[in-house]
């Protein structure tokens, strides 16, 4: 299953112009911050209403981001962890 997955092509972001020619004008990151009030539910409620991770919420989000403002149907996501996560009971 991860093998055919791993060779399915996953088409570039659309951009509107041509970056290469901008140099180091754009460093590739985009960041926001949510209010106290959005914080707390993710951080509280919204995963437990779903038996999900806060992870699991936010990545959800993004995907639906990228389809809803890209058209998007794929995307490749890098995460890196602690390496303490629980995936196995005890």
């Amino acid at each position: 299953y991860w093998d055919h997955l791993s060779e399915q092509s996953i088409p570039d972001f659309p951009v509107d112009i041509d970056s290469d020619h901008l140099g180091n004008i754009l460093d590739g990151h985009v960041s926001f911050t949510l209010n106290a009030s959005s914080t707390e539910l993710l951080q509280t409620q919204v995963h437990g209403v779903y038996n999900t991770e806060i992870n699991d919420v936010l990545l959800t989000g993004l995907g639906l981001a990228l389809k809803e403002t890209l058209g998007l149907d794929k995307s490749v996501i890098r995460m890196e962890g602690h390496g303490r996560e629980s995936i196995i009971e005890d």
